[in-house]
C-alpha cells in the first residue's frame, strides 16, 4: 500500500505486515480476540543540499498487540482516535489541547468528533499508555458495542519475546504466564473504565 502525504515531498509505502494467530478467548464473560502484530513502511524524501536527491529509509510504524472487545461499551458510542505520531514523551495526555494534538477523533462516516472526547476517555487512553510500559496507544475505535485497540508495546500476548532464548524452558514457561496475565490486567482496565458506558460527561 502506497500513501502520499499531502502537502510534502514524502511518498509512504506500507509493505511490511507481519500479523501472529489470532486468539480468541474470553475473561471473566467478556469475549475477545488479539494478536501480535507489526507493521513496517519505506520512508523516500528528498535530501541533499539542494534537496535533489531521493533517501530511502525503513522503519516500524507499528509493534504490539491488537485486541478487539465485543458489548464492551454502550452501543451509542462512535468514536474512533489515531494516533498522529508526534513525540509525546511527557506530555498530559488528561490536558484537551494535548490531546487533540497527538490524536485525531472522527466518527464512522469521518467526521471530526473531538467533543465526544471526554475526559474518561483521555483517561482511558493515558491509563493504557501506562500498562503498555511507556509504549503508545496507536489507535482506539468505539463504535457498536465493540472496542478495537491497538496498543503499541513491548508487550507479546499468548507468545514470548524474540530475545528469549527458545532453550530455557522455565523463561519461556514464565513469560508466556506472565503475558496472559498482562492481558487480564488489560482487560480488567477496560472493564473498569467508565469511558465505555459513560456518553454525558463530555470535556
Amino acid at each position: 500500500m502506497t500513501l502520499s502525504l499531502d502537502g510534502s515531498d514524502a511518498v509512504l509505502r506500507l509493505d511490511r505486515t507481519d500479523a501472529g494467530e489470532l486468539t480468541d478467548s474470553e475473561n471473566g464473560g467478556l469475549r475477545f480476540s488479539a494478536a501480535n502484530v507489526e507493521l513496517g513502511r519505506t520512508v523516500e524524501e528528498r535530501s541533499g543540499p539542494d534537496n535533489d536527491n531521493w533517501m530511502t529509509r525503513s522503519e516500524t510504524l507499528f509493534r504490539g498487540v491488537v485486541l478487539r472487545c465485543k458489548d464492551i461499551c454502550a452501543p451509542d458510542i462512535d468514536i474512533a482516535l489515531n494516533e498522529q505520531f508526534h513525540e509525546r514523551k511527557g506530555a498530559d495526555l488528561t490536558d484537551p489541547a494535548v490531546f487533540r494534538r497527538h490524536f485525531a477523533a472522527r466518527t464512522a462516516d469521518g467526521q471530526p468528533a473531538d467533543e465526544m472526547v471526554t475526559p474518561q476517555l483521555r483517561a482511558l487512553v493515558r491509563r493504557l499508555e501506562e500498562f503498555a510500559n511507556n509504549g503508545k496507544v496507536g489507535g482506539l475505535i468505539l463504535r457498536g458495542g465493540e472496542l478495537t485497540l491497538a496498543l503499541n508495546t513491548g508487550y507479546v500476548f499468548a507468545n514470548v519475546p524474540n530475545a528469549i532464548d527458545m532453550r530455557d524452558i522455565d523463561g519461556i514457561r514464565k513469560w508466556f504466564a506472565a503475558s496472559l496475565t498482562g492481558m487480564a490486567g488489560l482487560l480488567d482496565i477496560l472493564r473498569k473504565s467508565p469511558a465505555l458506558t459513560d456518553t454525558v460527561s463530555q470535556a
